[in-house]
C-alpha cells in the first residue's frame, strides 16, 4: 500500500458521488485503504463536505421511499414504524402479560399491536 501523501483531496471528492457515503466503496474507487479514505474525510473539510452531502442525498432518498410507502400505498406497517421512530414516547410498543388462572394453565401474552399468542 502506498503512503497516504500520494493522494489529493480532489481524488476523494471525485469518487464520492454514488457511494452512499460507504467508506469502503470510496476507498476502493480511490485505490487506497479504508483507513486512508477515512483519514482524508476527517482531515480535509472539502472531502468531509462531499462525504456529508452524499450521505444526506441517500438519507433523503430513503425518507422519500418511506413517505411514499405511507402516503401512496397506505402501508400501515410502515406508518406504525415511522410513528415509533419519530414519536417514540407516544407510539412505543407496549408489553402486557395477562395470566389465566383456570385449570387449563394457558397464558395469554400481548406484545405490541395486539399480537396474542397462547401457550
Amino acid at each position: 500500500m502506498a503512503g497516504s501523501d500520494q493522494y489529493k483531496a480532489g481524488d476523494f471528492i471525485d469518487v464520492i458521488p454514488g457511494t452512499g457515503g460507504v467508506i469502503g466503496t470510496i476507498a476502493k474507487r480511490a485505490g487506497c485503504a479504508w483507513h486512508t479514505a477515512k483519514k482524508y474525510i476527517e482531515d480535509h473539510p472539502t472531502v468531509k463536505q462531499a462525504y456529508e452531502n452524499e450521505k444526506s442525498k441517500v438519507d433523503d432518498a430513503a425518507r422519500s421511499v418511506v413517505i411514499s410507502d405511507i402516503v401512496s400505498k397506505k402501508n400501515v406497517d410502515t406508518a406504525k414504524w415511522w410513528l415509533r421512530v419519530k414519536i417514540p414516547d407516544e407510539f412505543a410498543p407496549t408489553q402486557k402479560v395477562d395470566q389465566k388462572t383456570e385449570h387449563s394453565g394457558n397464558i395469554v401474552v400481548t406484545i405490541g399491536d395486539n399480537d396474542k399468542r397462547e401457550n
